[in-house]
């Protein structure tokens, strides 16, 4: 997958990023993205890389899903 949509990703940095996902498609596709971006650091967790996406919602958006988690 990630050969397919960065061929020119080869090498360590391919091996790197095939580790760090760890078989997680969803992590090794943000892994994917990170690099196609041009991203010298990469997230180290899935978990990061959800809370990076959270980031970046507006404060008003977050608080709809936050409070239905704790009202049920």
């Amino acid at each position: 997958m990630v050969s397919a949509a960065l061929p020119e990703l080869e090498g360590p940095r391919l091996d790197a990023i095939l580790d760090r996902a760890d078989g997680h498609p969803f992590f090794l596709e943000e892994l994917a993205r990170a690099v196609a971006a041009g991203r010298d650091e990469l997230p180290e967790t899935a978990l990061a890389v959800a809370k990076e996406h959270r980031g970046q919602v507006d404060p008003e958006t977050r608080r709809a899903p936050q409070a239905a988690s704790v009202f049920g």
